[in-house]
């Protein structure tokens, strides 16, 4: 178990906030998040509380085989220009997630 001083890492993380900045579909987009689960290495849950797309993200890993499965469920309602686009949205969030979890299994594989 981790911990900061006596305290379980997973007790300081939740209702942490923080500021995030990420650019799609050529908008920059400013966004608060706050983390409202940290168990590691199994989960966590966040939600984005302010900003042009609120939305709710849970991610779990878990064994399977020789490996880990790590699903990722995102949750959120686009408004505004952000709505309009919304199938654009979600393929663009897809491919990114598919890109990110592609780079961290090389790294993982790497390690092995």
């Amino acid at each position: 178990m981790y911990t900061v001083g006596s305290a379980p890492v997973s007790a300081w993380y939740r209702s942490a906030a923080a500021s995030a900045t990420a650019e799609a579909m050529g908008r920059r987009m400013e966004s608060t998040i706050r983390i409202e689960e940290y168990e590691p290495p199994r989960s966590f849950v966040l939600q984005v509380t302010s900003g042009p797309v609120p939305f709710h993200v849970q991610q779990t890993v878990e064994p399977a085989g020789e490996g880990s499965r790590i699903s990722v469920v995102i949750e959120g309602e686009p408004g505004g220009f952000f709505k309009l686009a919304e199938p654009l949205v979600e393929r663009g969030v897809r491919r990114e997630l598919e890109g990110n979890f592609a780079t961290l299994k090389d790294i993982l594989e790497s390690r092995g």
